[in-house]
């Protein structure tokens, strides 16, 4: 396991050196600049020269990527252009929001996910199978903004059940205060994600508890006499969650990567909100930094992957 681990660190060196330059890269080839567009027609030129050449944007390319890259390793990830404060605390401030929201979001996901299959499978032909499939078939199909906008109106604005932005009250005191009105404002787009994004779990899961049913151990179980219940749970279950385990870590990626449209329907002031805010507003140190903990996260959750199945499927680990 331990090798595993080192083996799949030392992949991602190269692989985050290479992300580190195309990030770089793409952030340069935008058109403008952080300083144009917070100034009138009437500010003088010199001005905005000055801003630039102090900022350290009239340096050639490799200058800049090798002073952000040794900034970044001193744990430096520069000043916001446009908010004035060090990148570090921006994203400090904005993290656990993102974080507490993903993280709730998986749970349901696989709350709502994971019964709902075994429903359906346990039940093949049935009302009940012919509901969730549909249902998965349905939602899968529409548009995540779509569904947001749709929640967002009917919940927050309509029936006033939840907050329609923010990720806590200013009046809250107290951990526990704190704790339910930052539940309070992450249900409804934690519920909006998990409610439209079951599909795939729900038709790896069914397929996979389906056929798993129709296997020779489970058939020879039941030829032994060990009950129905004991043989679903501890055989056609157990294995049918192998083909879930291998993608629990790009489940978590894609959520944080799906935060970017969901903070910005919902209000939520996380790291895809400040995404985009530093887009529209050219801020290159703040973007750059929110890309990297994004790409960073992607190739976590594909070590995690590994992990993941090499502990449940030991054959991983002797490959």
């Amino acid at each position: 396991m331990w090798k595993l681990i080192l083996r799949r660190f030392l992949i991602m060196i190269p692989q985050l050196l290479l992300m580190t330059v195309l990030l770089f890269a793409l952030a340069k080839m935008m058109p403008g600049d952080p300083f144009t567009g917070r100034f009138s027609a009437h500010t003088d030129i010199h001005t905005l020269l000055r801003l630039k050449r102090e900022a350290g944007l009239d340096d050639p390319w490799p200058t800049q990527y090798f002073r952000w890259i040794g900034n970044i390793l001193h744990g430096n990830f520069g000043n916001s252009y446009v908010l004035q404060k060090p990148v570090a605390t921006l994203l400090g401030q904005r993290i656990q929001n993102t974080v507490w929201l993903g993280l709730l979001t998986i749970i349901l996901i696989y709350s709502i996910g994971i019964p709902t299959a075994v429903a359906a499978a346990t039940h093949e032909g049935s009302f009940r199978d012919r509901f969730w499939t549909t249902y998965n078939s349905i939602t899968g199909g529409i548009p995540a903004f779509v569904m947001y906008i749709f929640m967002l109106f009917l919940f927050g604005f309509t029936l006033n059940w939840f907050p329609t932005t923010g990720s806590v009250n200013i009046d809250a005191n107290g951990f526990w205060s704190i704790l339910g009105s930052r539940l309070y404002h992450m249900i409804l787009p934690a519920l909006s994600v998990a409610l439209f994004s079951t599909v795939s779990l729900f038709n790896t899961l069914r397929t996979s508890l389906l056929d798993a049913r129709s296997s020779d151990y489970v058939r020879t179980a039941k030829a032994k006499g060990v009950p129905n219940r004991q043989v679903f749970w501890r055989h056609i279950f157990r294995n049918s969650m192998l083909p879930v385990a291998s993608t629990i870590g790009f489940d978590i990626v894609g959520v944080f990567s799906g935060a970017v449209i969901l903070e910005t329907v919902f209000g939520y002031p996380g790291m895809g909100q400040l995404f985009v805010q530093s887009i529209t507003t050219r801020d290159y140190t703040t973007m750059n930094a929110i890309m990297l903990f994004s790409g960073t996260l992607t190739l976590l959750g594909s070590m995690l992957n590994d992990i993941i199945m090499s502990w449940v499927d030991p054959r991983i680990r002797i490959k």
